[in-house]
Order: C-alpha cells, then structure tokens, then sequence
C-alpha cells in the first residue's frame, strides 16, 4: 500500500526534472553560422545643370571688337534615358530691370551686354537690337553675334526660337553632356558701338534650364 504522503512529495520532484531537462535542451540550441541583411538607397531622377568652364571675361578694345572669344560651358547631368526639352535664354540689365539679352537680326543671332555700372534704358536695348539700329540712341548697350551652337548627333539638338527670342534644347542621352555658347572676338554689330557707350564692365547672363 502505497503512503499518500508519499505520493505527493514525489510530484514537485518529477516537475523539477521535467524543467531542467527542457533548460538543458534550450541550451544546446546553436546560433546559425550565417546571417545577412540588406542596406538599400533610392536614388530619383536626375535633371541638373552645372557651370562648366570656358572663357566668361574679355576685353573691348577702341573699336568696340572684343579681343578674345567668349564661350561660357554648360554641363548637363541626366540619368534618364528619354528626350527631354531645356531652354537655352540670356538677360541682359536696363535702367527698368533684366530684359532679353537674345535678339535676332539680319540673318544672325546677337547677345546684348550692357554696362552694369550706367545701364542703359529698355529702350536704348531695344534700338541695339533691331535691324536698324541708331548710334545715339543705344547708349551703354552692345551687341555681339553669336556663333550657332554646336548640335551633337543622337544627344543633343537646338532649334533657335523666332519668336521668344532664345534657343529650344531637346536631350537624348543619358550621362553627363557638355554644350557651351560661343561669342566670337569680333566686331560689335554695326551702330551699337560709338562714343556714347561709358566705360565700364558690359555684361549678359547666359542660362540653360530645364524646362
């Protein structure tokens, strides 16, 4: 006959080693002998335009040539693999703010530089700019033709644009492509150099944007 005193105390014993075995096993569980994870970084579409070199000063000599080229470099950054559309634009400073410094006359693309430190009116920039310009009425402003820009086959295209006055730029390629504007060392177009211009630095800004 079995003692039920007994039979109790044999309970919390048997529980005891039923917890140390599963420790025990817990225990023997190994790590793996391998583990990765995985970093990520998204990078978007890239649309982007960086000064790139050239030529961007020069002088005027007394006859209102300039003496050395200007060819202000543009490069442009694309990681996309379609036609993209970018505007070529320059402005130039009036007495009434920045005013297109692109004008087209006689056949020739020209770009106006007018004198930061006197500028001349909107007017007088308008008069430098037509097909018949007027010495005396375009003082503090010069114009200058422009060489047409280089297209490079199956990247990179301009169209000049009559009607706003400025270049239309189609992109094809993917990867950096670099483009410049050249003014040549040439004469100033006829009567918008004479003694009524001050001395002085004459400037325009030349842009390349997306559109």
């Amino acid at each position: 006959m079995i003692n039920k005193n007994k039979k109790k105390s044999l309970m919390p014993t048997f529980l005891l080693a039923t917890t140390l075995i599963s420790l025990l096993n817990i225990n023997e569980v190994k790590a793996a002998p391998i583990a990765s994870q995985t970093v990520t970084a998204v990078l978007g579409t890239i649309s982007a335009v960086e000064s790139y070199g050239g030529t961007t000063s020069t002088t005027i000599d007394d006859t209102g040539s300039l003496t050395s080229p200007l060819d202000p470099g543009f490069k442009i950054i694309s990681n996309i693999g379609t036609t993209q559309a970018l505007t070529l634009t320059a402005t130039t400073t009036s007495t009434s703010g920045e005013v297109n410094a692109f004008s087209s006359s006689n056949g020739n693309v020209y770009i106006a530089l007018s004198n930061i430190t006197t500028p001349p009116t909107s007017e007088a920039i308008t008069n430098a700019q037509s097909d018949s310009p007027q010495a005396a009425l375009n003082p503090n402003v010069i114009c200058y033709a422009v060489t047409p820009p280089t297209n490079i086959e199956g990247q990179l295209e301009y169209s000049w644009n009559s009607s706003g006055n400025y270049y239309d730029v189609n992109l094809s390629h993917q990867g950096d492509t670099i483009t410049q504007l050249v003014v040549p060392a040439a004469s100033a177009k006829p009567n918008t150099f004479n003694g009524n211009d001050e001395s002085g630095s004459y400037q325009a800004i030349v842009i390349l944007s997306y559109n």
